[in-house]
Order: structure tokens, then C-alpha cells, then sequence
């Protein structure tokens, strides 16, 4: 019943502070398996706020908000000082300060799509970084998120960066096959 951001904080995040700095002699699957469940939940909360109608509801918002104060600033600049004059400038003083509260509400929404976002990838570099255990689920995984944003700068530069050092290059090697084999074949190439 809490938001998803609560849940992240209050359980995930605590697991995940937990895991760091310990040994993983041992634990490695243990591990792998925190990180994976903190993935799957990451990426299922991105992809829910990424198809959520809110946030096209809010786009939509922010778009006809500005239309609308462009017209009337056109508007304004052609009236005198006259009653209807006034009447625009309040409905123009109203409009953005609607637009203010749309376009706040619209970036914390891709502020959350965001986080999500790079959590699940830095989740799953953790993963497949900890064990082999996940490496058919979390590699895919992986590259999905990443390949699904690859023009995105600013939310990826850093956080695939250090995902891509952080996961063995041997846990990538499918990306290189020039020959179309299934997944399942080069996993026996190991």
C-alpha cells in the first residue's frame, strides 16, 4: 500500500547497505540474489511510471498550458489598457501559475522514472557482477534498459559506465556474436 519510492527506501535500500562492504566468499549467490529481486522491482516500477497516463496526461498539460499563455502574451501585447485587457492579464496569471504546478508534477514524475531507471541497471551490473546465478535473466535485462535508452545522456553517461566496469566482460560476449546463435547455445560456451 506505500509508494514505490517508501518501499525502495524503507526495504531495498536497507538490503542493498547491508550487502556492501560485506565479503562475498560464499554468500556470492546470496548476494546475486538480493541484488536481483532489488532489479526486478527497480525495473518494474521504471517501466509502470514510464507507460503511466499520468505522465502523458501532465505532458499534454504542460503543452497546451504554454500554447495557451503564448496566445494570450500575443493577445496582451495588442490590447490597450481596457477591462478585457485586465481579464487577460488575470487569466494569464492564473495559466502559468497552473502551468508552474503541471510542470513540477511532471519532472518529479521523470525525476522517480529516472531513479528507477538507474537503480535497476546499477542492480543488475550488481548481480552479474556477485554470481553467475542470474546471468541469463540479468544480462538481457541489462542491455534492454540500456540499449532502450541509449540516447539518453544524462541519465545513463554515468550510471552505465560504471555498471559496464563493474560486470565481466565475458557476461557481454553475446553482444559481440556476429553469428545469430541462441542465447542458450553460448551459454554452454562457457
Amino acid at each position: 500500500m506505500e509508494k514505490p519510492t517508501e518501499i525502495w527506501l524503507r526495504f531495498f535500500d536497507q538490503a542493498i547497505s547491508l550487502l556492501d562492504g560485506k565479503v562475498l566468499k560464499g554468500n556470492e549467490g546470496d548476494h546475486a540474489t538480493v541484488y536481483h529481486e532489488c532489479a526486478i522491482f527497480a525495473e518494474r516500477q521504471y517501466h509502470a511510471t514510464l507507460k503511466s497516463p499520468d505522465a502523458i496526461r501532465w505532458k499534454v498539460y504542460v503543452d497546451r498550458k504554454k500554447e495557451e499563455i503564448h496566445h494570450r502574451s500575443m493577445e496582451l501585447a495588442r490590447l490597450t489598457d481596457t477591462t478585457r485587457h485586465q481579464k487577460l492579464k488575470n487569466d494569464q496569471e492564473t495559466a502559468q501559475k497552473l502551468l508552474q504546478a503541471d510542470s513540477e508534477l511532471f519532472k518529479k514524475h521523470n525525476i522517480v522514472r529516472d531513479t528507477f531507471l538507474k537503480q535497476a541497471i546499477d542492480m543488475y551490473s550488481r548481480c552479474l557482477e556477485a554470481s553467475d546465478t542470474f546471468d541469463t535473466d540479468s544480462a538481457i535485462r541489462f542491455c534492454s534498459l540500456w540499449f532502450a535508452n541509449f540516447d539518453d545522456d544524462v541519465v545513463l553517461e554515468a550510471t552505465v559506465r560504471k555498471a559496464l566496469e563493474r560486470i565481466p566482460s565475458r557476461k557481454l560476449v553475446f553482444l559481440a556474436v556476429r553469428k545469430v546463435i541462441p542465447f542458450s547455445t553460448y551459454l554452454t560456451m562457457n
